[in-house]
């Protein structure tokens, strides 16, 4: 398990990596931005009977539950939203609770995730039944761990620590898998501008696009699979 460090606002830090899970300052503006805008959500999904998230790095759930309240607030939704995300470090539900305290807005979201999040998490895959919504939750490392997500993919949140604190993770092995389990015009975006990632992506088969970043962050990256 990581071990968290906790900032005096509440903002978990990850020693071993060392680095923050989302922006200290706003990070649900973070994950609307980066993942939700930089996919075209909630305009990609609109008036589809099925819709596929895909996650790299599940982290606090923070993209989860913005995800989550996006499709209780829009209007044109999938109706099945299915939301697939891998995690290799995760958190302990007392942990995963300090943080969504950040964000009383989505509290009675939290909580349900609460709920139904593994008190003790191993490696295997968890199903979370919200349905319409059906997370699967699967504990384990990249790019094995993504191989259990057995829909293609509409949409992926490239989350996982900066490459330069977790090199492991972003690898070419990664890259290709993702594109295996993407479907032609599948987008992506990241917070992560690096050349690894970029290059990576591209060498999978990727249109890979800068816009700016979020806050300090000067730049991210969004874009579609050519097929």
């Amino acid at each position: 398990m990581p071990k968290i460090l906790w900032d005096e606002r509440g903002n978990p830090y990850n020693e071993e990596y060392g680095d923050c899970y989302f922006d200290n300052t706003n990070g649900l503006e973070e994950s609307r931005y980066v993942f939700l805008e930089g996919n075209n959500l909630p305009q990609a999904w609109a008036n589809k009977d099925d819709f596929c998230i895909g996650e790299c790095g599940f982290g606090t759930g923070l993209n989860l539950l913005a995800i989550w309240d996006l499709f209780l607030t829009c209007k044109a939704t999938p109706k099945r939203l299915h939301y697939y995300t891998f995690e290799g470090f995760p958190l302990l539900i007392d942990e995963l609770q300090t943080a969504h305290k950040l964000w009383p807005s989505l509290e009675n979201l939290a909580h349900r995730v609460h709920l139904a999040y593994p008190q003790n998490p191993q490696n295997g895959i968890y199903e979370l039944d919200f349905s319409p919504l059906h997370v699967k939750l699967v504990i384990g490392m990249a790019p094995k761990a993504i191989d259990a997500f057995d829909k293609p993919i509409d949409a992926w949140f490239l989350d996982g620590f900066a490459p330069s604190k977790n090199p492991q993770m972003w690898s070419d092995e990664l890259f290709e898998s993702i594109a295996k389990h993407s479907k032609k015009d599948s987008t992506f975006a990241s917070f992560s501008v690096a050349s690894k990632v970029r290059k990576g992506l591209k060498k999978a088969g990727f249109d890979v696009r800068k816009k700016p970043g979020f806050g300090r962050k000067r730049e991210m990256l969004c874009g579609s699979y050519l097929g």
